[in-house]
């Protein structure tokens, strides 16, 4: 009995072995003879379903070769067909190419055997990026997404670019590609700012300023397709412009200073605003010329009540940009308002008006800076006694008051045309026309401000 015991066992290991390998060979038969997709998937399955119910012992070294290849091959297949049906068949066809063609791989060099190892190290470089592309898509998706409003469908596209930039990117470190492709590491940190989960994206950045991280791309025009593809560095980009698939090779910026700035930022949106103040002065000393960072960190001088730094700041802006009138506008608020220093003020917004006359907020401010000068003549007016010295004095100062008060006037006036429904700059014209003589427009600008109030 136990003798037939062992027979049978034998025979229908046997049976196992013969099963799994005419599946194998059918969907072999499918692909590469017929073309037909749905038929061979269906073969492969079946071969799929035999082998992950027995140990890997049980199987053949060759027949697990070919089971591993085709079942990449074949769901690569589906994941690229022009055939909504047959693409419809495994919507997880892609991931599973891609995994099965490094599996593949990695058995066959585990066995030292060249069943398909070749072959399935060819198709990786090419598969892989088709990952990435899809996480460039789904970000695209977020993007529409959020356009039209629907900030929680953004975030799951936004989730599951981030998985496929990740999965990229760690597939990429395993043989026979052995590379870490960093610009995936920072755009999957790009998703997690957008997401609002900051510390996962400091985790990204930090690492990325350890690598050393530039993110510098290179793009080719693809011959066929007329479209521009990335490389994952600059030894593929020259060897396919050479190779002639692809034309017009270029190369993009660094996005260092970027790197910094999101950091901080992420830092900042976690709460950990010493790190946010470190990493700015920090990213200023390395990139001394970058103005959103000289911006960024002009508001922690502001918060800090640092004018003097914060203007020091503000003329670093200048040097970059100096035909920028917001620059001048906010270097004459410093001054106006918390240095008190109102003869660069009156310079600062000057300038800025030289650049834009049009300027509704320095047009105002201007006016504003001119009326408390008008309005500085008040105590020494105060000061006079009732004698005919004094009188005369009274009388030069007063005019001497209301020429200031004429020449605030055209600012209020060019700030109003700019705004017209603007309660303070309505509110200041009344006054000045109060006191330039004009009482009749200083009632008719308040039978307006009783309207829009």
């Amino acid at each position: 009995m136990k003798r037939i015991l062992i027979v049978a066992t034998t025979l229908f290991s046997f049976t196992l072995l013969a099963q799994e390998g005419t599946h194998i060979s059918s969907a072999i038969i499918a692909l590469d003879q017929r073309q037909d997709v749905v038929e061979a998937k269906e073969y492969i399955d079946n071969a799929h379903e035999i082998i992950t119910s027995k140990n890997m012992e049980g199987v053949s070294k060759k027949n697990m070769g070919k089971y591993l290849h085709y079942y990449a091959r074949i769901h690569m297949a589906i994941s690229q067909s022009q055939d909504e049906t047959v693409r419809a068949l495994d919507e997880e066809a892609l991931d599973k190419a891609v995994d099965y063609f490094f599996k593949s791989y990695a058995y066959e060099t585990s066995i030292g055997k060249n069943y398909f190892r070749k072959d399935s190290r060819r198709a990786i470089p090419g598969a892989l990026p088709l990952i990435t592309q899809r996480g460039a898509q789904r970000d695209q998706m977020a993007q529409i997404a959020l356009q039209q409003g629907n900030e929680e469908e953004a975030r799951m596209h936004r989730q599951m670019a981030y998985d496929d930039f990740m999965k990229a990117y760690t597939l990429a470190q395993r043989e026979p590609l052995n590379r870490i492709d960093t610009s995936l590491y920072y755009n999957a940190g790009l998703m997690m700012v957008s997401n609002g989960d900051f510390k996962t994206a400091i985790k990204h950045f930090e690492e990325l300023i350890e690598m050393g991280y530039k993110g510098i791309s290179f793009e080719g025009k693809n011959v066929q397709s007329g479209k521009f593809e990335m490389f994952p560095n600059e030894r593929i980009a020259q060897a396919a412009i050479e190779q002639g698939s692809h034309t017009d090779l270029r190369q993009s910026e660094e996005v260092t200073s970027e790197l910094y700035k999101m950091l901080a930022l992420s830092y900042r949106n976690d709460d950990r605003i010493d790190d946010y103040k470190t990493t700015i002065t920090k990213a200023r000393e390395l990139f001394p010329d970058n103005e959103e960072l000289i911006r960024e960190e002009l508001s922690i001088f502001l918060d800090n009540e640092e004018y003097e730094k914060a203007i020091a700041n503000i003329d670093a802006s200048l040097k970059n940009d100096p035909n920028n009138p917001l620059f001048q506008y906010i270097k004459g608020t410093l001054y106006y308002s918390n240095v008190k220093d109102m003869d660069k003020a009156q310079e600062a917004y000057q300038a800025a008006l030289d650049l834009d006359p049009d300027h509704a907020d320095a047009n105002y401010m201007m006016g504003v800076l001119l009326i408390e000068r008008a309005n500085e003549y008040v105590e020494k007016m105060n000061k006079l006694t009732t004698s005919a010295a004094d009188t005369k004095k009274y009388e030069k100062l007063k005019a001497e008051q209301k020429e200031i008060f004429n020449k605030a006037k055209p600012y209020f006036e060019k700030a109003n045309e700019v705004n017209p429904d603007d309660l303070d700059v309505l509110r200041a014209m009344q006054q000045v026309y109060f006191k330039t003589g004009n009482k009749d427009k200083a009632l008719e600008i308040g039978e307006k401000i009783k309207t829009l109030q």
